[in-house]
């Protein structure tokens, strides 16, 4: 069965100024690419609002770890401390406290 432009292929034709295809023209059709703007924004929106639930849900662990990381350990062996045992005792019982926690 012959298409209709199986008579044009054997006809003479004038050859185009640019031998490649452009799909642009094809793509440009498309519902996909008509609606790309609103798809794009709708996945970044869902994004955002999935990263903005993971942060406000780990909010308290990210922050007890940035605190952790802010203290300094080495404050502890400080001879002239005031109340050194009864501090580290504080820091022992957090300690305890973030293990039973999480």
């Amino acid at each position: 069965m012959l298409e209709e432009w199986d008579d044009i292929v054997g006809d003479s034709w004038d050859e185009p100024e640019i031998l490649t295809l452009n799909p642009i023209t094809w793509i440009n059709d498309t519902e996909t690419f008509k609606t790309k703007k609103e798809k794009v924004d709708e996945l970044v929106g869902k994004a955002y609002k999935k990263s903005k639930h993971f942060l406000s849900r780990f909010q308290p662990i990210l922050e007890i770890y940035w605190r952790n990381k802010q203290f300094d350990i080495n404050c502890l062996h400080n001879e002239k401390m005031k109340n050194a045992v009864e501090s580290i005792g504080h820091v022992m019982r957090l300690f305890k406290f973030y293990q039973a926690h999480f």
